[in-house]
């Protein structure tokens, strides 16, 4: 097993109640902690030792979280591939507490992730002739429940990218979203 201080990611899966139970018992039945199977099993699809799992839930611990690791991989090529992140806020006050952005944001963007979850760190980087339309329509996204809306943003090397921004509201407070970087789908092939 790896030490805590090799570490650099870290991994969480969204389970359904019934999910959660088949796991907790496995985890019982095997004497592991569900980690230890998790990494096990990322372990086994790393080594091409990995098995497709039948629908459902009916193959060991290992096996099921072999193909949640596939599902996070193929996601995350996908996210790679479109330049698409995805981020999650709060709003309080009328203003944006950023949460949470996927760990791609900062191949993408340069920034680090924490940078990018600053609403005055990333709104000084949207090309100025922009920013009073982004943050009329973010306001009135707020007031819809969603909001779409293209921008430049300035990236660390200090290009301006065509952008776009996707977010649902939820709760009233609740901002899911995506946020994508279009430039080379606008221009000519």
């Amino acid at each position: 097993m790896p030490r805590k201080d090799n570490l650099t990611a870290q991994v969480s899966v969204l389970l359904s109640e019934n999910e959660r139970k088949i796991l907790s018992q496995e985890s019982f039945d095997e004497n592991r902690s569900i980690s230890q199977i998790a990494r096990l099993a990322i372990q086994k699809h790393i080594d091409g030792q990995e098995h497709f799992i039948n629908a459902g839930i009916n193959g060991s611990i290992e096996e099921v979280f072999t193909s949640l690791g596939r599902q996070l991989g193929k996601s995350m090529d996908i996210l790679g591939n479109l330049r698409l992140m995805l981020f999650e806020s709060t709003i309080k006050g009328g203003n944006y507490l950023g949460s949470y952005v996927s760990d791609n944001a900062t191949e993408i963007t340069g920034y680090e992730k924490e940078d990018l979850l600053d609403s005055d760190f990333f709104i000084s980087r949207i090309l100025p002739q922009d920013r009073k339309h982004f943050i009329a329509e973010t306001k009135l996204g707020i007031q819809r429940g969603t909001c779409e809306a293209t921008f430049r943003f300035k990236m660390h090397n200090s290009t301006y990218e065509m952008t776009r921004i996707y977010f649902s509201l939820k709760n009233n407070n609740h901002v899911f979203g995506t946020w994508q970087i279009i430039s080379e789908l606008l221009s000519p092939a």
